[in-house]
């Protein structure tokens, strides 16, 4: 668990009330995995004084980038919607237990089955052709 000084480089909302954003922190994406989650505070401290715990989307650690997803459900959460690419805030983890690829329950691979769903919300809003950028990593939303 480390606390690390994290920038904001994106910030989108891929249906209403739902964010999905992009952070460089380096620190935390070098062993990190989906499904575990961080603390964040925020930078605003005139009442918001606790951590709210996202789960963590993605970690690459080659390019040092993890992405968050969460929905807007109070102040706490309205402040990060409000935050702009080059804005730095603090981030604790990793914390908890990664999600498995495979749910033994389920006797599938977790990421094959929302594979198809993901891609279209993740992939709104970019664009597509020859020049285009890959597309991003599949985006994980779950609970226990």
């Amino acid at each position: 668990m480390r606390l690390v000084a994290s920038e904001l480089l994106e910030s989108r909302e891929i249906l209403p009330g739902q964010w999905l954003q992009s952070f460089h922190a380096p620190t935390l994406a070098n062993g990190s995995r989906a499904g575990q989650f961080v603390h964040v505070r925020t930078g605003d401290y005139s009442g918001l004084v606790l951590r709210r715990p996202f789960s963590i989307n993605t970690a690459d650690a080659a390019t040092g980038i993890i992405t968050i997803h969460f929905r807007t459900v109070g102040r706490g959460t309205e402040w990060f919607t409000r935050l702009r690419p080059g804005d730095s805030i603090d981030m604790l983890g990793p914390l908890g237990r990664p999600l498995e690829a495979r749910d033994p329950r389920l006797g599938a691979d977790v990421r094959k089955n929302l594979h198809g769903l993901l891609d279209p919300l993740a992939s709104r809003g970019r664009p597509s052709g020859p020049s285009a950028s890959p597309p991003p990593p599949p985006l994980f939303l779950g609970s226990r």
